[in-house]
């Protein structure tokens, strides 16, 4: 009887056991120090600077990417156009401002990424703004590493009238009235030293 009362016993405090080790997998894996698992490659939060190579040389751009996920592999993009004329080279001078660029990047591997942003040509002054085009930014890259990501992308600008629903988004089938490619690379933004002040001239008498 005890022999049976201590298999028991025993078998208890195994499965209490195991139970306990898996439970301290499940959390430990959620700890927010624990490392990023290496199959997922590297995360792509927080702040990058752009240089995308445009038909009249380099044009920089700020990019902000946040998880949409545990897991990192859906971020919201934001994108502000630093250098970037709204006028399409001249094409639209009616368009004297534009918005942010903002839109989905997943991951398709674990250095690997596509992505869709949108923006808009706009006429500002009046009573109100005018919709002068609607921009989307399609982009596939690569991690070159954890600090880098290489870029190719089209960007297709569409008439208002093109998005007859009303939905802020081309419509189905619409065509483009402009593709225009592009390359780049983007860099993370790390943390860098204090420069040394120079002493401050003294006043003139």
């Amino acid at each position: 009887m005890c022999s049976k009362r201590n298999i028991v016993v025993m078998a208890s405090v195994a499965l209490i056991l195991m139970l306990l080790n898996s439970a301290w997998t499940v959390f430990g894996a959620a700890d927010i120090g624990s490392p990023w698992p290496p199959d997922l490659g590297p995360r792509l939060d927080g702040a990058w600077v752009v240089v995308a190579q445009g038909p009249n040389g380099p044009l920089v751009h700020n990019s902000f990417l946040v998880a949409q996920d545990a897991q990192g592999l859906r971020y919201t993009q934001i994108v502000e156009h630093t250098q970037c004329s709204p006028t399409i080279w001249g094409m639209l001078p009616e368009a004297n401002s534009h918005s942010q660029m903002m839109g989905l990047v997943e991951k398709t591997g674990p250095t690997t990424m596509k992505a869709t942003i949108v923006h808009y040509g706009l006429k500002v002054g009046g009573i109100e703004d005018q919709l002068v085009y609607i921009c989307v930014t399609s982009w596939e890259g690569g991690a070159v590493d954890e600090d880098h990501l290489s870029f190719k992308n089209t960007q297709s600008f569409y008439q208002p009238e093109q998005d007859a629903d009303h939905d802020g988004l081309p419509d189905p089938g619409q065509k483009p009235f402009l593709c225009v490619p592009f390359e780049g690379i983007a860099t993370r933004v790390k943390l860098a030293p204090m420069c040394v002040p120079a002493p401050m001239p003294a006043p003139s008498k």
